[in-house]
Order: C-alpha cells, then structure tokens, then sequence
C-alpha cells in the first residue's frame, strides 16, 4: 500500500486546505517529518489514519471533537486520502460530524459524519460507497489491516515499542493479542473451558445419581429386612442380623447381599402364610356351625309370633275391603259432577261478559251511535269500520302537515341564532381592527434593537475568549517555570553523569597498559608485539581499577539522564510553545478588565435578546391579528346571506301549511287531531266487535250446560246412588283411603310370608331340634366362635402384611439394582469423557503436563513473538554493527506462565541479557529493529499485504553520532526493498541528512504545511 496525496482542512490544527503530494516527497524514498512542538506532525498521521479508517490512532482513538477549532464557522472539516494498492488506485474522503451554523436563526446544528470511498478506472473516477460503515469494511479488505494493526504496521511509535521491549510477559500479550488475530485459539480455550465444565458437571450428576441409588438400596433393605411385623409364629432372622450385614456390605457387594437376604425372608413368608390361613379356615367352619343353628331356631320363633298375630286381625281386614269398594263406585261418578259444575261457572261467566260489553257500547257515544243508527250490533260494527278506513287512509296527510311545521321553525330559529352571530362578530371584527395600529408601532420601536442581536453576540464571545485567555495565561506561568526548573536540574544530572563517564573512559585507557601487563605470561607472546620475553611490563594498577562493568552502569546512568534531559527539555519547548500562544491570544489585559467587559457585553446581549423576543412576539401578534379579522369578515358575509336565504324560505312553508290545515279540519270532525278522531273510532269499532263475540259466547254455555246435567243424573243412576248426599257419603278422604290399602296390602303380603317361612329348611331343622329336646345354642357360645374367628384372621393378616411387605420390596429391590446397573453402565463413558476433556482442557490452559504453563492462545503469540525476533534480529544486527541479536525466551519463572520474554544476545560477552540493562540508544536501536520486525511479521500474516509507506515516529535524538549512521543504513536498507519511509525527528543532523521534508509551521490562525525537496520548497 502506497500513499499518493493527502488533503485536510479544517481537521486539528490546519485551518486552510493543505494538500501534501507524497508522490514528490517521496521520490528518493526517505524523507523527513519536522516541525515546531505542537505545530501538528502528529496530526498529519492522524488525519491519514481517520481517512482510511475513520477513527485515530493509539491513546487517542475515541476522540470525536476533531474540527479545527482555527477553522471559519462554516468551513466543514475534510480528509481526503489517495492510496494504491495490488495495482488499483483509490480515494478516500471523510468528514467527521461537527455542529455546523443553522441555516436558519442563530444558534448550530450537528452535521453528521460522512464518508465516500471511489476508485480510478480507466481514468474516470467511479464512486464504490459513501455509507461509513461500509467505507472502513472496504478500506480494511483492501488493505487487509484493521485500524490497529495498520498503526503499528505503517506507523511505527517509538515510545511504545521502548515500553513493549522493557514490558513483563502479561503486558506484552496485550499488544500482541491486538496485533494477531488469536481469537479461534482463545475460542478453542474457551469451548475447552465450556466442556470440561459440562464433563465435570456431567461426571459429578453421574456419580451423585449412583452413589443415591446405592445409598436409597442401603436404606430400604436395611429398614425393611431388619425387622417385619409378622405373627411371630417363626424366626425369620438367620443367626446374623440383616440390618448389620446390609449396612457392612460395599458398595459393589450390596446388591448379591440383599438379593440373599432377600430370599431367605420370602421363604420363610411362605411358611408362616400356609399355617396361618389353615388356622382361619378351622375357626371359620366352627363359628359358621353355631351361627347357622341359631339362625334356625330364631327362624322358627319368628314364624309362629307373625301367624298368631296374622289370625288377630282378620275382621278388620275384612270391614276395609268394603269401604274400599263403595269409595271406588263414588269416585267413578266424580268426573261427571265436574263436568256439571264447570258448565254452570261457564254459562254464569258469559252471561256476566255480555253484560259488561253492552254496557260499554252504552257508554260510548260514537259506538251507542252506531248501534242505533243500525239497530244490528254486526251491522253497527260494519259502519264504524268504514269510517276507521277513511280516516286511516287520510292520517299521512295531517303527518305531512307536522313535517312543514317542525321545518318552518328550524328556519326560524337558525335565523335569529345567524342574528346574534352577526352582531357578536361585528363587534369583535371591531375591536381587532382598532388594536392592528398599535402593535404595528410597538414593533418598529423594538425592531432596532433586535437586528443588533447577532453584533451583541458576536461582541459577548469575544469578550468570554479574551477573559478565558487572560485566565488560562496567568494560570500557565508556575507551569512554565516549573518546566524551566526541571530542565535545568535534568541539563546538570546530564552534564554530570557525562563527564562522569569520560572520566571513567579517561581512567579506563590510562589503566590499558597495567591491565596488558597483568595477563603476561612467561613465555607466551604478548598480544601488542609477540615477544614471549618481558623484560619491562608496566606497573600494575592501584585499588581504583575501573572495570567493564563500571563503564556500562555510568553508560547507563548518563543514557537515562539524557533521556531524563530531553524529556525536559520537550517539556520546556512546550510549555514556551503554549506561553507565547496564550499570550498572543490575551495581550496585555489583565483579569479585571476582561471580566468588566464581559459583564458590559452580557448586559448588552441580554438587551438584545429580550427585544428580539419582544419583537418576535408582536410581529406573530400582529399577523394573527390581521387573519383574525379577515375571517371574522369573511363569516360575517357568509353569515348575512345565509339568513336571507331562511326567511325566504321560512315565507313559502308557511303558505303550503296552511293550504294543508284547511283540508284537514273536515276530516277531524271536532277532534284536536286526524290522530285523536282515527282513535276514537277505533274504539267504538272494537266495542261493537267485543259485543257480538260475548253474545255468540253466551248461547254456547247455556247450551253446554243443558247436556252436563243430563249426563250426571245418568251416571247416579247407573251406581246405585239414589241422589248427591249418598254419592257424597260413600267417598273416603285421601288419608282414610290409603291407610286401608295398606292395611289391606299389609294381609295379603304377611299370608304369603307366612307359608315362606313355614317351608324353610331351617325352620324344619329347629322343629326337629326342638321335637328331640335339642335347644339352641346360647349369646356365650356365639360370642366365644367369634372371638376364635377373629384371632385367627387378625393373625393370618399380619403374616400377609408381612409378606406384602416383602413383595413390594422384592419389587423396588428389583427395580433399582436394575437402575443401579444402567447408572454404573452410563457412568462408564462419562467418566472417561471427563478424564480426556480434562487432560485436554488442563493442557491448553497452561496446567497439568504442560510444563512451560503455557496457553494456546499464548502458544501461538510466542511462535509470533519468535518471527518478530528473527525478523527484528536482521536490522539489530546491522544498527548494532553486528553486536546485538534479540531471542524469544520462553524460561519459566518461578509458578507464572512463561513464553513471551524478549533477550538480547551481546556477541562481545557471548552472553544472553535482559533488554532493560541496553543503554538508552541501544534500547532506541533494540526498538526502532523491534518495530520493523514486527511490521513485516504482521504483513505476513495479513497475507503478505505490501505496506509501501512507512513513517518512523521520534526517537533518534539518543542516538551517537555512529548509532546513528548505522540506523541510517538500516532505514536505507528498508529503501532498497522499495518502501517509502517518513522519518519524524526534531534531530538537527536528521535535517541536514534529509532533504526531502514535509515541514509543519504553526501560527495563530492555524498551521501549515510545506514540501521540501533539495531544489525548491512548494506549498
């Protein structure tokens, strides 16, 4: 991936569109990122990353306020990226969402962020999305990096990779695990986790469930065969106690104990049940013995009491008989009676109806009327329903009549209510016309002050800049001078800790001789001239030897105090950057007048807003006041017409009511209403109708009546009842009658129970007894067989309790050893389940023989480590003049898991060391390979993504002046592989070695940026 063009505006601190042509900048490969602290050489990687990706890099992702705030007010903040990559040319754009002016009004609204991915075909531009999400998706597939691994691929932060080299195994496995995608190993230790936890669980419930179904076996066998209520009749005990053998016996004994335990009981049951049913069955037959010969003499007793109080009451029986027969002959005759009586009430009630309906017709004038004028009450009937039927018919006119009256008075009405509307309109109508005057001049009065709100406003923000200006530049000056402070304290450890050094490097050569002398040997050849005599070596040194060891630790103090030095000495520049800043924003103007002219300017922008209020509100007065009149107007307009519109038609239904009315005072013949007359010859019609049907009535029952009496005296006679009163005397009351036929019934059934009992065989069996002087047997001998019956039944059940109890054990007996024996069968394949997820789970978790205590997923991370090793190793060798190689170390510490360690190899000692004993430029070194390495690591497992463009932040200020030639070399080698790299360094030497530079200019309004090659500088 190359990077061809980049545009920004109005993003961080460039306010005016800069457009930076890294195909010039980057015409020998190398070029140089400069600028003044806080000039904004950060934001141009930033502006690159938010383009490609939409998001920045690093500690300063998640940020969302990116627009400049230099930028105009409508200015739109832009990024545009023009990138290559497998030989296809793209451009990016992306504005991120800010509060932009409203078009409208004062005051802002959010403009959200936008996107747009295109691509150069065949010379014309074609446009691929512009949705965001859509455009960072595609981005990423053609890059085949996401946002952090292109950050750390392209854009090479020293400072984090200084810390990755120093860090402690668990913090380097954050950056890699951000880095190489190890999520499908993580996934594996976590479905691992998941399914030892399922195995476990699993194992657990299996070996729960067999150790209750060998421990509910224990405890039925052991409450059941310990003891049973039998009779007693024979031991079923053997000469040990079951309840001890169960509770001894093992788990895997347990069930062949039982089922032998078992066995011996239900034979034993056996026995006892035998003999104790033959003990039942003899007391049984016994106890049935006396009972039958008592049944019999009782029998016999029975039946010679009933037959003498049966021959007691035969007169009665007889005189029942008798009553029972004439009351059945009076009953006969009853319906007849009846009959007579009903046709009697029958002819009195219809002589009565007749009455009552002449009477009626009497009263009535109309039906009375028709009755004379007839003389027939059937013809008299026929005239009233001619008259009904003219009047009926007649009847839709008078309804016609009411309907143009209920009319006329709805005009009416709606016409007076149109009046008062007019009138209560009219007067509104005036009143709005009289106040339009008066809130037209009140809105010119605030009109003025109104239009300056945007001035007033304008005049309070400045106002607010400036005293947060004065404040934040007084409040910056301690800070300042304790940059100042702390620089001076770090520029004289510096200076202390290098001369410490030279005097230890001064000591150290003027000690080589006497250091020579001390490995001479007699007879072996001295190394400087080969002589193996020696006949004047140099004085051994004192005491004060000064050894390697020295000068690497004062190496190490005067690196960390240079480092120390230039920390400080950013800090310093940074905070004189910031001081000369704020003070070019507040002047000279102190506190107390800026805060004076904020209040003045709060005054004056509270004024203008009130006006702007007030006038806002009398302009929509104003205007509803004039479309308040314009529709009173209007209504009362349409108001007037419609009323005219009534009356005249008010006017014409009352002439056709009247013509309506004339027509219909004949036919009411003095009546109030058609409705009125219509009912009342209803009436008299149905007077003369109830007439007619009572008369016809009337003949009917007389005649029924006649025939009734006929037909009584018959039935009188034919009974031998020679009238009523004897008729009436031979009929029994209900209670009477039933209380003979019971004693009648009462006979006949007791004569047929007694010849029953007469020919039972126990009755003859007790005549027999009683014929040899044989008695019954007596309530003692009775009562002592039933005691003996029941001894030997309550016996005989408690032995079959006993065995029920045995049998319903046999059968859950037989029922768990079988469940016991599924359980033990499913708990076989469980548990060796367990045993293998377990071993496995406990190998990739870094436990059980895993004897580096390392992760899959960290397995994986330490194979990556080591190619970043190996690939960082090529350009540590060549910066460190061959003498550094870096090693992945995967030695176990102590009980923490290993496999991420990082060791340098020092050729001259030939010994491994850790990385933080390397001086500060041997660590930049160690960093800058570090970097490298890891990029082309990562881009090998993107899929060999070719990162053409690579930008090295700062870090070469540690460097001496031959450190730095060979990094130099080493980035000259990245430039023979055809990449471009983009040093960012404050270095001056860097500035002289470089030519091509992007340089970035900071100043008030915004910064700029310029390209430099070696001939000419273009904006």
């Amino acid at each position: 991936m190359r990077i061809h063009r980049l545009e920004v505006e109005a993003f961080g601190p460039f306010a005016s569109r800069q457009t930076v042509d890294f195909d010039e900048l980057s015409a020998g490969g190398l070029f140089l990122l400069n600028g003044e602290t806080g000039s904004g050489k950060t934001s141009v990687l930033d502006a690159i990353c938010f383009a490609l990706y939409g998001g920045l890099p690093g500690a300063r992702e998640g940020t969302t306020r990116l627009r400049s705030d230099h930028a105009p007010d409508g200015a739109a903040p832009e990024v545009v990226c023009e990138f290559s990559t497998g030989g296809r040319r793209f451009e990016v754009l992306r504005s991120p969402a800010w509060e932009r002016p409203k078009s409208r009004g004062t005051g802002t609204t959010k403009q959200q962020a936008q996107s747009r991915l295109r691509e150069l075909v065949g010379g014309q531009w074609e446009e691929k999305s512009t949705r965001n999400d859509e455009v960072s998706t595609e981005v990423t597939a053609l890059l085949g990096l996401g946002k952090e691994q292109f950050t750390k691929v392209a854009m090479l932060p020293q400072g984090e990779f200084a810390a990755f080299l120093r860090a402690k195994d668990r913090e380097r496995e954050a950056l890699l695990r951000r880095l190489f995608d190890t999520g499908t190993y993580a996934s594996v230790e976590s479905i691992l986790h998941e399914r030892l936890s399922a195995a476990r669980a699993e194992a657990e419930e299996a070996e729960r469930r067999r150790a209750s179904a060998v421990g509910q076996l224990r405890a039925d066998a052991a409450d059941t065969l310990r003891s049973r209520p039998d009779a007693g009749a024979t031991a079923t005990s053997g000469p040990s106690d079951p309840g001890a053998e169960v509770a001894e016996a093992t788990d895997e004994a347990l069930p062949s104990v039982i089922a032998r335990l078992l066995s011996a009981a239900l034979a034993a049951g056996d026995v006892e049940t035998a003999a104790a049913e033959d003990r039942l069955a003899s007391s049984r037959d016994a106890a049935a013995a006396l009972a039958a010969r008592a049944d019999d003499h009782r029998q016999l007793a029975e039946y010679l009491l009933r037959r003498r109080r049966h021959e007691e009451g035969a007169a009665a029986a007889d005189s029942a008989a008798r009553a029972l027969g004439g009351h059945a002959l009076a009953a006969a005759a009853e319906p007849f009676r009846a009959a007579l009586q009903s046709a009697e009430r029958a002819a009195s009630e219809a002589g009565a109806r007749e009455a009552d309906a002449r009477a009626a017709v009497e009263d009535s004038d109309l039906a009375a009327g028709y009755l004379a004028t007839a003389g027939a009450v059937a013809a008299a009937r026929d005239l009233a329903a001619d008259d009904v039927a003219v009047a009926a018919a007649a009847l839709p006119q008078e309804e016609e009549a009411e309907e143009l009256r209920r009319r006329l008075r709805g005009h009416l009405d709606e016409a007076a209510g149109l009046g008062e509307g007019i009138a209560s309109d009219e007067g509104r109508l005036a009143e709005l016309r009289a106040g339009i005057p008066a809130l037209r001049e009140e809105m010119e009065r605030h009109a003025g002050p109104a239009a300056s709100l945007d001035v007033r406003r304008a005049e309070r923000d400045a106002a607010a800049a400036g005293l947060d200006a004065v404040l934040r530049r007084d409040a910056h000056a301690p800070r300042l001078a304790g940059a100042e402070a702390s620089w001076v304290l770090a520029e004289k450890e510096r200076l202390d800790a290098v001369q410490e050094l030279a005097r230890l490097g001064r000591l150290r050569l003027a000690q080589a001789a006497a250091a020579l002398a001390i490995a001479l040997e007699d007879g072996q050849p001295c190394p400087v001239c080969g002589s193996a005599e020696h006949p004047d070596p140099a004085a051994r040194p004192g005491a004060d030897v000064v050894h390697e060891a020295a000068i690497e630790a004062a190496e190490r103090v005067a690196g960390a105090a240079d480092e120390r030095e230039r920390a400080a000495r950013d800090r310093r520049d940074g905070e004189r950057g910031e001081d000369a800043r704020l003070r070019a924003l507040a002047g000279t103007v102190d506190e107390a007048a800026a805060r004076t002219a904020l209040e003045r300017a709060d005054e004056a922008l509270a004024r203008a807003l009130g006006a702007a209020e007030r006038h806002r509100e009398l302009v929509a007065s104003e205007a509803a006041s004039r479309l308040d009149a314009e529709g009173l107007a209007e209504r009362i307009a349409a108001a007037r017409q419609r009323r005219a519109g009534l009356e005249s038609a008010g006017a014409e239904l009352d002439g056709q009511l009247r013509q309506r009315e004339a027509a219909l005072a004949e036919l009411r013949a003095g009546s109030a209403t058609l409705a009125a007359r219509l009912a009342g010859l209803r009436a008299a019609e149905d007077l003369l109708r109830r007439l007619g049907e009572a008369g016809r009535e009337l003949a009917s029952a007389g005649s029924a009546r006649e025939s009734a009496g006929s037909a009584w005296a018959r039935a009188l006679e034919e009974r031998g009842f020679p009238d009523l009163a004897a008729q009436q005397d031979a009929l029994l009351a209900p209670a009477v009658e039933e209380e003979l036929r019971r004693t009648v019934a009462a006979r006949e059934a007791e004569a047929v129970r007694l010849e029953t009992l007469d020919a039972a065989p126990g009755v003859g069996r007790a005549r027999r007894d009683a014929g040899a002087g044989t008695p019954g047997p007596d309530a003692d001998e009775l009562a002592a067989a039933d005691v003996a019956r029941e001894a030997a039944a309550a016996d005989r059940d408690r032995v079959l309790q006993s065995r029920a109890v045995l049998d319903a054990y046999g059968r859950r007996f037989a029922t768990g050893r079988a469940a016991l024996e599924e359980l033990l069968e499913a708990q076989g394949p469980v548990l060796e389940r367990y045993a293998t997820v377990r071993s496995v789970a406990e190998l990739v978790r870094g436990g059980g023989e895993n004897l580096l205590n390392m992760t899959l997923s960290t397995y994986v991370l330490a194979a990556r480590l080591e190619s970043v090793a190996a690939a960082a190793t090529e350009r540590l060798h060549v910066m460190s003049n061959g003498r550094y190689a870096m090693v992945h170390d995967d030695t176990k510490r102590g009980n923490s898991k290993s496999g991420l360690g990082l060791q340098v190899i020092d050729a001259w000692t030939g010994r491994q060391r850790d990385t933080a004993t390397l001086s500060g430029g041997e660590s930049f070194m160690a960093s800058l390979s570090l970097a490298l390495g890891l990029a082309d690591v990562v881009q090998q497992e993107s899929g060999g993504i070719d990162m053409e463009t690579l930008f090295v932040d700062e870090g070469f200020g540690s460097l001496d002046e031959g450190a730095l030639e060979m990094v130099m070399d080493a980035l000259d080698g990245l430039l023979r592989s055809g990449r471009t790299v983009g040093v960012v360094s404050h270095v001056a030497e860097m500035k002289q070695r470089i030519p091509a530079q992007l340089r970035v200019h900071k100043a008030r309004r915004g910064s700029r940026l310029e390209v430099v090659t070696e001939a000419v500088g273009v904006m």
